[in-house]
C-alpha cells in the first residue's frame, strides 16, 4: 500500500473511496519520501490518523473470520486452505499448532 499510496493515482483512488486513513497514509508516504517537505502537514497528518483510530476493517474479511471463530467454537477445524490461511494470519503460532493437532485428531476418527 505505501509504494502504490505514493503516487497521485494512489492519493486519487483513496479520495474517490472516501477513504480518510488511506488518504491520510497516502500522504504521509509522500512526506516520508520527501515529497511534501511540510513539517505542518506531517504533524496535522499524524493527528488525524491518531483521532481516526484503527482503519475500519473490510466487512468481507470480518464475516470470514467471524465463520472461522464460529467453526472452532463449534470444535471443527479449518475446512480448505483459504481457512487455513486465515487462521495462520489471526491466531498466534502455538494456536495454529493445537488447531493442526485437532484437525489431524478428527482424521484419525473419520
Amino acid at each position: 500500500m505505501i509504494g502504490e499510496a505514493r503516487t497521485e493515482a494512489g492519493v486519487q483512488a483513496a479520495i474517490a473511496a472516501r477513504d480518510l486513513h488511506g488518504v491520510a497514509w497516502a500522504m504521509l508516504a509522500r512526506a516520508a519520501a520527501g515529497e511534501e517537505p511540510n513539517a505542518s502537514m506531517v504533524t496535522g497528518l499524524i493527528r488525524v490518523l491518531a483521532s481516526l483510530g484503527p482503519a475500519p476493517a473490510d466487512e468481507e474479511s470480518v464475516l470470514k473470520e467471524t465463520a472461522l471463530r464460529g467453526l472452532l467454537m463449534s470444535g471443527l477445524t479449518p475446512r480448505d486452505d483459504d481457512e487455513w490461511a486465515l487462521a495462520e494470519a489471526v491466531f498466534d503460532e502455538k494456536t495454529v499448532a493445537d488447531l493442526r493437532r485437532r484437525d489431524a485428531s478428527l482424521r484419525r476418527l473419520m
